[in-house]
């Protein structure tokens, strides 16, 4: 996948107001960019660590799952650790 892609997913997570849209998105995000370093990488540099940190705060249940399932992914990268624990920080 792509960083264009990428950033395109996240636009659609920033702007859409459908649930099952967020979900669809956040699910693509985890099985086919998080899956390894280079994805995680990608996602980082693509500014996709600050909207997961704020799906935390979401109450929609599966939301939250697959936003930290793919937290716990970027983890695995230390500049995203980092970058998670900045951004929860603000």
């Amino acid at each position: 996948m792509n960083r264009e892609l990428v950033e395109n997913i996240l636009t659609v997570l920033k702007t859409s107001t459908d649930k099952n849209v967020v979900i669809k998105g956040l699910v693509k995000l985890r099985t086919d960019v998080v899956k390894d370093n280079d994805g995680i990488v990608l996602f980082r540099v693509a500014g996709g660590v600050p909207p997961m940190v704020r799906f935390l705060n979401k109450p929609h249940e599966k939301i939250l799952e697959v936003a930290l399932s793919i937290l716990g992914n970027c983890c695995t990268d230390e500049e995203s650790c980092k970058e998670v624990k900045s951004t929860y920080k603000q």
